[in-house]
């Protein structure tokens, strides 16, 4: 199966979703057009994500958590390491069951049972 025939199956899963606003399906969009095509993660700033897709941050934050809800990504969060304060980086890995689209998205590449916290890192959502 090629690169661009894996984002497709995704975007046409998004698309079809009724349950997702037109916002969230244009967040959606932009993160799987970023997507790495072998890890399905990519780590677009949400202020990247509010000026590339012409929204503001605040319903860029509000979109990005309803998606996580709602399980379509799960989010990572790495503390800014140079002040301790706020969040540097957010890492997004879009998830989807390999058997609806046929290719396998519900893995993390490194190990679950190591100590994100002591990386610096929250897991915002788990794997279900």
């Amino acid at each position: 199966m090629g690169e661009q025939s894996s984002k497709t199956k995704i975007l046409l899963k998004v698309w079809k979703d009724e349950s997702l606003s037109t916002h969230q399906k244009c967040i959606m969009n932009y993160l799987i057009f970023r997507m790495n095509n072998e890890s399905h993660d990519c780590w677009p700033s949400q202020y990247t994500i509010a000026l590339e897709t012409g929204m503001n941050i605040k319903s860029v934050n509000k979109h990005i958590k309803a998606l996580v809800k709602a399980g379509y990504i799960l989010q990572i969060k790495k503390k800014n390491i140079k002040n301790g304060q706020g969040w540097a980086l957010s890492r997004y890995i879009i998830k989807f069951p390999s058997t609806e689209i046929g290719i396998e998205t519900n893995t993390i590449p490194f190990d679950e049972g190591s100590d994100l916290k002591n990386q610096g890192m929250v897991l915002v959502s788990n794997l279900s």
